[in-house]
């Protein structure tokens, strides 16, 4: 029930939608059919949030392998993302920039249908652009840190940052009343962006070194000093740190 089907494939790329989504989405349609107008918006809206990010990454010469359309949203796979910084912001901001072009346009048109397509697509846009990792806007702002010192610290510190405003996302859930969505999406986020660091320091066999003071003052020179020296970069994979049994703390100090 959870392995995703292939349901088509639009410009190379297979696309896949895991059963539960069919059944919940069905269940919610029988129960209230005022909302089936809604609900097939949103998953149009969503398809091409993700194509658009997989187009991008084409453009951009990576390899999309599939786009996986799941209960908690869409996900396009593209392969070697994080080792290009700048591209993993493009590829990033492709998506967001899809949903607000489609908002935008249906703002012209005096029509329950597109005011309805318009409303989906604008918090769609502006809902992943909140920096918050792995949305669109926690890789953005991952892919411009990264350019400017490495993808390893570059992920701690987003993830630093999504800690703080999912506190803030669960504070307004106690207050508005919707504190078990603000507590799934926090706990979700939380051990995302740790899955995504932790296959960032086994990749590189380097652990995270910079404070976000220091992030922030070494992005500011690189891109607005126009500093071009190279970027700090991580060393190469080290397959002792996968067979290592103690802490990461352990293995770094031994390593020194």
């Amino acid at each position: 029930m959870l392995t995703p089907i292939r349901c088509c494939r639009i410009n190379s790329v297979d696309i896949k939608i895991s059963p539960l989504v069919i059944i919940l989405l069905a269940a919610l349609m029988i129960s209230n059919p005022d909302l089936s107008a809604a609900i097939m918006v949103l998953l149009g809206s969503l398809l091409v949030h993700e194509i658009s990010h997989s187009s991008a990454a084409q453009a951009l010469g990576l390899r999309v392998k599939d786009i996986v359309i799941t209960p908690l949203g869409g996900m396009a796979s593209i392969e070697g993302l994080s080792r290009h910084p700048i591209n993993e912001a493009k590829v990033a901001a492709a998506g967001p920039l899809a949903n607000l072009t489609i908002a935008g346009l249906c703002a012209f048109i005096d029509h329950d249908i597109a005011n309805l397509v318009m409303i989906i697509n604008l918090g769609i846009g502006l809902g992943n652009l909140i920096p918050i990792f792995p949305l669109d806007g926690g890789r953005i702002l991952r892919g411009i840190f990264s350019a400017a010192t490495n993808p390893v610290d570059a992920t701690n510190c987003v993830g630093k940052i999504s800690n703080y405003l999912c506190l803030v996302l669960i504070l307004f859930g106690f207050k508005y009343g919707f504190l078990l969505y603000a507590l799934a999406v926090s706990i979700y986020c939380f051990f995302s962006h740790k899955k995504e660091l932790l296959s960032q320091v086994f990749a590189t066999g380097m652990p995270p070194s910079l404070g976000f003071d220091e992030m922030l003052k070494k992005t500011f020179r690189f891109f607005v000093r126009g500093n071009t020296s190279k970027p700090e970069q991580p060393t190469d994979h080290d397959e002792s740190l996968e067979n290592f049994g103690g802490s990461l703390e352990e293995y770094f100090e031994d390593k020194q």
